[in-house]
């Protein structure tokens, strides 16, 4: 028989009692301390599972209980007494390295899941339900932030950016996509040569780039693709998405910040890059379809993505996936239809 102290909880009032809990090689269990006397077969008590060295409880009839945390004891016990199989199931798992290794499998199999496919999925859901309006408002927002921090007022002259927004609007009439089109012009600063779709339907045009572009069609060229991002609210995607999956891991990981907080979100940012490359190839159809339906040739985008890459070589060096777009050759054989 072995003996050890723990607390006494009658069930109905805040009183405590310091008890002796003394476990028979039977089974039985006897309790003893002021003005409490109980002998009990194990069959009376239910015993809760070991948790590491969480205090134990031993639960009887009518609501009290005994508090202990000899945990050793009470596993001598039931295991003398041949019972609560299940107690000692759940604390062999508790500590058994493979145990964990194989939740923690699991649990990041199903967060995988959820990352690739589970995320998109709700992500469609949830921007097909949110109005246009919220687009056209965080559009705003963002060109007012990139305004103050990137970019600077465009220096191309009047007459060209006409030349230009003309042909733009004659596309977005064309492509008929229900928010419709506008285009601004702005200096692209640490961006360069760039165009830019936002959320809702503002795409930005920069000065270098218009003074990459060797002929205008490689112009309407990039416009078309942006305006492939706007008509499938692209950028609405992706918040969502970022969003939804940001709340998985904090789910999953709590508080995450520092070095774990970097470990946490690479699953999340691999994914994201994985889809922003799907929209691209999305965007990329789009101008394919609408050059030629205008009878201008989709390799016009391929002619100026080169020159874009020729500029920073480095850029096609970076893994495919490490990077937001396809790779350059599947782009042009994108364009020239070759993938088809």
């Amino acid at each position: 028989m072995s003996t050890v102290s723990g607390i006494f909880y009658d069930g109905r009032t805040w009183d405590r009692h310091d008890v002796l809990i003394r476990f028979a090689r039977n089974g039985g269990v006897h309790i003893t301390g002021d003005d409490i006397d109980l002998d009990l077969r194990l069959d009376d008590v239910r015993v809760s599972e070991r948790l590491a060295d969480i205090p134990r409880y031993l639960y009887l009839s009518g609501g009290d209980a005994c508090e202990l945390r000899d945990n050793n004891a009470v596993d001598s016990w039931l295991a003398q007494s041949d019972a609560q199989r299940g107690s000692r199931f759940l604390h062999r798992l508790d500590t058994s390295v493979w145990a964990t290794v194989a939740a923690v499998a699991t649990i990041a199999l199903i967060a995988a899941s959820f990352v690739l496919w589970g995320a998109p999925a709700l992500a469609e859901r949830a921007v097909r339900a949110l109005p246009l309006d919220v687009d056209e408002v965080i559009g705003e927002d963002s060109l007012v932030v990139l305004d103050r921090v990137a970019f600077s007022p465009s220096t191309v002259a009047e007459s060209r950016q006409a030349e230009i927004r003309m042909a733009f609007d004659e596309m977005v009439s064309d492509m008929g996509p229900p928010m419709g089109g506008r285009l601004v012009f702005r200096s692209g600063g640490v961006f360069g040569a760039n165009a830019f779709a936002l959320a809702g339907n503002t795409v930005i045009l920069t000065d270098e780039l218009i003074e990459l572009a060797e002929h205008d069609e490689e112009i309407i060229a990039v416009l078309a693709h942006e305006m492939g991002h706007v008509q499938h609210r692209h950028v609405m995607k992706h918040v969502a998405r970022n969003a939804i999956v940001a709340v998985l891991w904090v789910a999953l990981l709590g508080d995450v910040s520092a070095v774990t907080g970097v470990a946490a979100t690479m699953p999340a940012v691999l994914d994201s890059l994985r889809h922003s490359r799907a929209f691209e190839r999305e965007a990329d159809l789009v101008a394919r379809d609408y050059l030629d339906s205008v009878g201008i040739a989709p390799s016009r985008l391929g002619d100026l993505l080169a020159r874009l890459v020729a500029q920073c070589p480095e850029c096609e060096e970076i893994p495919p996936y490490l990077s937001t777009h396809p790779p350059l050759e599947e782009r042009v054989d994108s364009l020239s239809g070759d993938a088809d």
